[in-house]
């Protein structure tokens, strides 16, 4: 049994849908326009991360000072911190400066870059290979870069211009004012290739372990026995010189290349070049964050949502060793930052490689920043590497034991 509405009674009905219809849509569009203008979590948190690096980077450049030769003391920092504020409002203003301020900041600058090219690069990897303990060392790049390095070392190396560097300062200016980029930078070419050809190497053996197709866990293998062997014939070549005497400087300058230092970044220029593969680069996967978030569900689930997972390895492995390589060729070997950043970021902001990419960036930079801190300030006794080693180490434990109070029951 239907029932009639009257004329009245149905216009009524029809504006209380319509004026229910207009409140829906009202409400679904304020909140997509919420959701719009909102700043997510992870995004806060990426942010804060930013500002934490920028407020370290001034207090450490204000602040930071070498106790072995400039004394330790309220009345000094005082006059350390007016002098710097003064030399970079100088600087910005174009005036003459007193000190060489500019060279200060480069040396600040550089750990910061090479920080986030680690960190960035660590957790790409443990994107690609579903490793939470792959590193940007995973398929030989540091060890190449290495046996790059101890190559030109002992072949090709101007031993005239080593000679100067230890005796004549003033010689040794006179002598790189004359010489091009290239032959400035010859070592870090050097450095470079070996980093991609160990790599090549690597994926060329994967590939023909998986028959055409590249393999993730022939490449991991791979690069673990090139990173261990290679490693291995450079320390021995470090022994066998040491054991015969054959060069002190050749020796010394390996050495120093597999503990890390960042000696060699001491102007504006050599900042910027080693900045520019890995800035670039850098930029490039962030752009690419969403297709490592579909890879790091699996190559299968990759493929059928119609992602080149191929193609998108490749370039990211590209970028990756880039990045690594210029750290290597400019800073040497160091550790852990690319291992246990990207590890931090994820108790930060998840595993989001949207969020996850610039977090571990922001955060390798800040554990870099206080890993130089410290070893500017004890005087450089030892390497870099052994104060990135003893910040990160704090700085896991910190994060660990937060984590674990809030109740999770793993770590990855």
């Amino acid at each position: 049994m239907t029932m009639k509405l009257s004329e009245n009674d149905r216009r009524k009905l029809d504006q209380r849908i319509r004026l229910n219809m207009d409140l829906q849509e009202s409400q679904l569009f304020s909140s997509q326009e919420e959701r719009r203008l909102s700043v997510s979590r992870e995004k806060r948190r990426v942010i804060l991360l930013g500002a934490a690096l920028v407020v370290l980077f001034a207090l450490c450049v204000m602040f930071t000072c070498n106790v072995f030769l400039e004394g330790w003391g309220l009345s000094r920092i005082v006059e350390q911190m007016t002098q710097r504020a003064n030399d970079i409002v100088d600087l910005i203003l174009g005036n003459q400066l007193s000190t060489g301020i500019h060279f200060f900041l480069v040396e600040f600058t550089a750990p910061i870059v090479v920080g986030m090219a680690l960190a960035a690069a660590g957790a790409c990897y443990q994107g690609l290979f579903h490793n939470p303990m792959a590193s940007p060392t995973l398929l030989g790049v540091t060890s190449g870069g290495m046996l790059g390095s101890t190559v030109y070392i002992l072949f090709f190396q101007n031993l005239s211009v080593a000679t100067l560097n230890v005796n004549s300062y003033y010689g040794l200016s006179v002598t790189y004012a004359g010489l091009s980029i290239a032959e400035m930078y010859i070592q870090e070419i050097f450095i470079m290739a070996g980093c991609f050809a160990v790599v090549m190497v690597v994926m060329l053996l994967a590939k023909i372990s998986g028959r055409g197709k590249i393999d993730t866990v022939a490449l991991m293998i791979g690069g673990s026995v090139f990173t261990t062997t290679i490693s291995s014939i450079l320390s021995l070549a470090v022994y066998i010189m040491t054991l015969t005497g054959y060069s002190t400087t050749a020796s010394s300058e390996i050495r120093s290349m597999l503990a890390g230092q960042f000696t060699t970044i001491t102007t504006p220029l050599t900042l910027l070049i080693m900045s520019i593969p890995i800035i670039i680069p850098l930029i490039i996967l962030l752009l690419m964050s969403n297709k490592l978030n579909v890879i790091a569900f699996g190559e299968e689930e990759a493929a059928s949502m119609g992602v080149n997972v191929g193609r998108d390895r490749l370039i990211m492995i590209i970028l990756t060793t880039l990045m690594t390589g210029a750290t290597v060729a400019f800073c040497g070997q160091i550790s852990f930052v690319g291992l246990m950043v990207p590890q931090f970021a994820r108790f930060v902001v998840g595993t989001n490689y949207k969020y996850l990419l610039p977090a571990s960036a922001f955060l390798g930079g800040i554990v870099m920043l206080l890993a130089f801190a410290l070893y500017y300030t004890f005087g450089m006794n030892f390497s870099v590497g052994t104060y990135v080693n003893a910040v990160g180490s704090v700085i896991f434990l910190i994060f660990m034991i937060n984590y674990r109070r809030r109740g999770h029951a793993d770590w990855t």
